[in-house]
């Protein structure tokens, strides 16, 4: 597929046409046609996306690291557009007859991502991506040791995952030493995005970050208290979980490719790391660098979604 940077100034451009015609809609049908423009106009920034995945095929390729560095830069602020024009829609004289159109859920979905966007954030969001972008070439650059030669550390799969447990055992152990050589850099990365979201709530006069993600994640089913409950639920199943891999080759997702039975993969990767992480004091008491894998795991997690939970920082301080 053909690629072609599509400019801020091009995005920029159209929107404000949108914004311009969607104000000057007279009826809801106007109001449709202007929507279905913005759709084209989503459909021509696919360039973007194409990046992206370019990009995280190879995190040295000079080009496309250019390239993402530019949208990087350039992201919050078509976010920002967007969002104005997501204002304008859920405030629209006409909000009951588009509804009928394209159903309450949209509408919905942009009234909760207005709740988590703010022009005031634009710099920060910059810079968060900035260092989201600096985890990802230190992350996919890293290689670990294994049985005489160097392997990318998210090649190490086959072994991680091996049927047979000292194989697993010890790409574990190899594993875990790539992420603990880059502790330091972890840790320093880890602190600026935690300082950088905090920053964010208070923008927006949040209690917290977690608060923000969720209102960023569109969560308009459930809320932190129903996900509490879940977790109280989580810790019986774990239990559970834990028993299985305690059994003679036994594992934590035999069977089940990452998630624990009657949970989605998301909530199961906490149950998953708890799990494991019983796991590995129980076989492997002289292992406990294996906890630090699981620990750069969660972290990961953390750097490459807005659902980072401020709590994760305590896990570097039990390490």
């Amino acid at each position: 597929m053909p690629y072609r940077r599509i400019t801020f100034e091009e995005i920029e451009q159209r929107y404000r046409e949108l914004i311009r015609d969607f104000r000057a809609a007279t009826d809801a049908a106007a109001c449709m046609d202007v929507l279905r423009r913005r759709d084209a106009l989503h459909a021509d920034m696919t360039p973007m996306e194409l990046c992206y995945v370019r990009h995280d095929m190879d995190v040295n390729d000079p080009f496309y690291a250019a390239e993402q560095a530019y949208y990087d830069e350039i992201g919050p602020r078509v976010s920002d557009l967007s969002s104005q024009m997501d204002a304008l829609i859920v405030a629209s004289p006409f909000r009951g007859e588009l509804e009928e159109i394209t159903g309450s859920l949209a509408m919905a979905m942009m009234e909760e991502g207005l709740r988590g966007s703010d022009s005031r954030l634009i710099p920060l969001a910059t810079e968060e991506n900035e260092i989201l972008s600096r985890y990802n070439r230190l992350a996919s650059n890293a290689t670990v040791q294994w049985e005489g030669r160097a392997v990318k550390r998210n090649l190490m799969t086959p072994w991680t995952q091996s049927e047979d447990r000292e194989v697993r055992r010890r790409a574990a152990l190899a594993v875990s030493e790539s992420w603990e050589a880059q502790r330091g850099e972890l840790e320093a990365l880890y602190g600026q995005l935690v300082d950088n979201r905090s920053r964010q709530e208070q923008v927006l006069g949040l209690k917290s970050y977690v608060e923000l993600s969720y209102h960023r994640m569109y969560r308009i089913g459930y809320g932190p208290e129903e996900v509490s409950r879940g977790i109280d639920a989580r810790r019986i199943r774990c239990s559970v979980a834990v028993s299985h891999a305690q059994r003679p080759g036994g594992r934590v997702n035999d069977g089940s490719k990452g998630k624990i039975p009657g949970f989605g993969l998301a909530e199961s990767d906490r149950v998953h790391w708890n799990c494991v992480d019983a796991y590995s004091r129980k076989f492997w008491p002289s292992a406990v660098r294996f906890s630090v894998q699981q620990s750069y795991s969660f972290i990961h997690g953390f750097c490459i979604s807005i659902h980072g939970d401020i709590r994760l920082r305590h896990v570097l301080r039990v390490l």
